[in-house]
Order: C-alpha cells, then sequence, then structure tokens
C-alpha cells in the first residue's frame, strides 16, 4: 500500500470516528474495548447451507455461498431480533448499527507457492477505510477447528504496538485469538482497530463461515442491496456511502 493512501486512510478513521462518537453514540462502553473483540453463543440458529442459491469460486481458494434473495430478512430477524443481538451490539458498544454487507463463503487450502499473495485477507492487517467503530461479525456456518484456517486477531493491546505506517511484522511468539467454534457460535470484533488475518486450511480443509460488516448509525437497519452487493467487493468508506437505502430491523 503506498504511503499516500495510508495517509488517505489513517485520517478517514480519524474524522469518521470522531463524527460517530459525537452523532450517533448513545452510551459508553467497556467490553469490546477490554480486547476489541467479544464471543457470545446463539440460541436460535440457521442452517445457512440451506439457503445458498449458487456457489461461485473467485479464484482457486475463494468460493462465496450466494444466499438467496428471499431469506435476507429471514437472517437479519433471525441474528438480530431472535437472537437479540440488535439490544446486546447496543449494551456492548453504545452504539445502534447499520448492516452493510454481508457474505457466506468458503475458503481453502493456499500452496507454497501463493503464500505471499493477498489470496483472501489472509496477511495481517487493519480495515483501514473504516471507523474505529467498525463491527465486523463472524458466525461459523460449519465448525472451524484449528486445522480449518479460522481467523486469527490480535487484541488491542498488542494491535497497539504496531505503528498504523509500517507493514506489520508478527511473529508467532505473539498471542493472538482464533475465531474457532460451532454454528451457534457469534464472534464481534473491531476490524480497524484489531490487526487480524485469515488462517489457511490445511490440505483437504476448508472454513466455511458468514461475516456481517456494521456500521455505527441513529436506529437499527439493514441495506436494501445485501443481495447484490454478494456479488461486489466489500465497500469501504462508508460514513460517504450516501446512495444506500434501508429498512429497519425491528
Amino acid at each position: 500500500m503506498s504511503p499516500f493512501l495510508k495517509v488517505v486512510f489513517f485520517f478517514y478513521s480519524r474524522l469518521s470516528s470522531m463524527i460517530e462518537d459525537n452523532f450517533f453514540k448513545k452510551k459508553n462502553h467497556t467490553k469490546l474495548l477490554k480486547n476489541g473483540f467479544y464471543k457470545d453463543k446463539l440460541k436460535s440458529k440457521l442452517n445457512y447451507n440451506n439457503l445458498v442459491e449458487k456457489k461461485i469460486f473467485t479464484n482457486n481458494f475463494f468460493e462465496k455461498l450466494i444466499i438467496d434473495k428471499k431469506y435476507i430478512k429471514l437472517i437479519i430477524d433471525n441474528i438480530f431480533l431472535e437472537n437479540n443481538i440488535k439490544n446486546k451490539l447496543y449494551e456492548i458498544t453504545g452504539f445502534y448499527y447499520s448492516v452493510d454487507f454481508f457474505l457466506a463463503y468458503s475458503t481453502y487450502h493456499v500452496d507454497e507457492n501463493n503464500l505471499t499473495e493477498d489470496i483472501y485477507a489472509n496477511h495481517w492487517h487493519k480495515d483501514k477505510p473504516f471507523s474505529k467503530n467498525t463491527l465486523k461479525i463472524i458466525i461459523p456456518i460449519e465448525e472451524i477447528l484449528d486445522d480449518q484456517g479460522p481467523m486469527e486477531i490480535l487484541s488491542i493491546e498488542e494491535s497497539n504496538k504496531i505503528n498504523f505506517f509500517s507493514d506489520p511484522k508478527i511473529d508467532d511468539s505473539i498471542s493472538r485469538h482464533k475465531l474457532t467454534g460451532t454454528n451457534d457460535d457469534i464472534y464481534y470484533f473491531l476490524s480497524n482497530v484489531c490487526y487480524h488475518r485469515a488462517g489457511i486450511p490445511s490440505l483437504e480443509k476448508k472454513r466455511t463461515q458468514i461475516m456481517f460488516q456494521l456500521n455505527p448509525s441513529k436506529e437499527s437497519k439493514y441495506s436494501v442491496n445485501l443481495y447484490k452487493k454478494q456479488y461486489l467487493l466489500e465497500p469501504k468508506f462508508p460514513l460517504f456511502n450516501f446512495k444506500d437505502a434501508y429498512n429497519l430491523i425491528k
């Protein structure tokens, strides 16, 4: 990444975070700020494999599982209402959120010849073109064990030791948290604050999960374009996403 882009991302993150803290934040929170990630259990869970309309390989190692349009509201209602995640997020963050993107996908083993490439966010990084309040939610679609390449996350404390403008050099001695679990587990993490990466599944293994991108909002809502966005790259600079239309989560 060029030094110019790093500067742009740095100032965008600072500006958008300040705007959100002053105009969207309802109360102070502490749970997520302890580590930058939080694990919980779902009381009501879905079988996402039954909701898939089609599967698309974007490269040899990454497969999108396109959720049928008619099931999107079912997913939103299940997670945020039936499992009370809407209220729980408010309690642990002090924000209401808009669901701006989601994607179900599988990642596969990457051979040694391709390990230096950024295949599916498999290098340590922060989500720089977001605010410090941007939240990612991860739910395993199938059980994720250690040999299936779970996501790895550094705590806020460890992440703060790394210069924002440098390329992170993170060796095996640095403690990290792995997002292993079953389909009744749910993880929240601050993707602009915590360094993270996708693990590499072992040979003949895969990791299958669903990811949601949430951004602070005046009220809980979700984009009406979630179905179409599955075919696109994850949107950046959410504060400037003026063209999107939303439905309320209620």
